[in-house]
């Protein structure tokens, strides 16, 4: 299995900013296993977003398989994603 690189989309630190510090840490502990981790679920049917998920939290990113990359644009609780999401 390949290892893709990380990025991350303008804005996204203001999301993980947010979190407490111990959930900061579980989720950069798997924004890190991205790099190796086969993809996640689909957001929902139409959208280019995978999901991953840590305890009640959620992180939301594209993957480029061209360029091995995956492009990380949310992270938040399922409140803020579905607010993220605009539902």
């Amino acid at each position: 299995m390949s290892e893709y690189s990380l990025e991350f989309a303008l804005g996204w630190e203001s999301c993980f900013e947010k979190l407490d510090k111990g959930i900061r840490e579980r989720v950069w502990k798997k924004i890190q296993q991205l790099k190796v981790l086969p993809h996640s679920r689909h957001l929902r049917q139409g959208f280019d977003f995978f999901v991953s998920e840590v305890g009640q939290y959620r992180i939301a990113y594209k993957v480029d398989e061209q360029r091995k990359v995956k492009v990380v644009h949310f992270v938040g609780d399922h409140k803020e994603y579905d607010k993220w999401l605009g539902l």
